[in-house]
């Protein structure tokens, strides 16, 4: 009988913990980012680790979306944390992350808005060498 209260009590537990969505891995390599199309949920905070598989230094932003966050993962890196410095003279974007060759960076926010959205690395002549995806928040 305790057993069972004990994880009905679990069960009840873990039900009443707020939402997040799974996490999910942006690989970055030269001029691409994989995978081209994400989608989240409005109010559900989501986790995305920019794992940069490139020989050069690549970011990821998201520039418009109306979000909670972004909250740095403690696990971040760029050169060992998360820089929200921004590189070469681009504008900041709401939502950023950027990482060394063979760094991972991780962030997590919370989109407030429905909508479509263009990721981008905004290192100059990657977004505009196809280095960009979409951003789907249903």
């Amino acid at each position: 009988m305790k057993t069972g209260l004990a994880l009905l009590t679990f069960a009840f537990a873990a039900a009443c913990a707020p939402q997040k969505d799974a996490g999910i891995t942006v690989i970055a390599r030269e001029m691409a980012f994989e995978p081209g199309e994400i989608h989240a949920a409005r109010g559900k905070s989501i986790r995305v680790a920019l794992e940069n598989r490139g020989t050069v230094l690549h970011d990821w932003n998201v520039s418009g979306l109306k979000a909670d966050g972004p909250a740095p993962s403690p696990h971040a890196a760029h050169s060992g944390h998360l820089d929200h410095a921004h590189p070469a003279s681009q504008p900041p974007a709401a939502i950023h992350a950027m990482a060394e060759p063979g760094r991972t960076a991780s962030l997590e926010f919370k989109p407030l808005e429905a909508g479509t959205y263009e990721y981008y690395c905004s290192v100059p002549g990657h977004r505009e060498a196809g280095m960009r995806g979409i951003l789907i928040v249903h």
